[in-house]
């Protein structure tokens, strides 16, 4: 699996592509404490490694058509 680095963002498999929850907060336009809320109420799944807290970016634009 090769990865890719682009705008802060890392797509692996170039289908692929995960975000940070600042670059999640900005797509869904909000704070980065929404984001953790969402995180705790289970509206969005996490993913990562340690300290290391990131997002499918899928999921994200997914969970905001759920939101809508």
């Amino acid at each position: 699996m090769s990865t890719v680095k682009s705008n802060d963002s890392i797509a692996i498999a170039e289908d692929q592509i995960f975000i940070n929850k600042e670059e999640a907060a900005h797509l869904l336009r909000c704070s980065v404490g929404t984001i953790n809320n969402l995180v705790s109420q289970g509206k969005l799944k996490p993913l990562g490694y340690n300290r290391l807290v990131i997002f499918s970016k899928q999921e994200v634009i997914d969970g905001l058509i759920r939101r809508a």
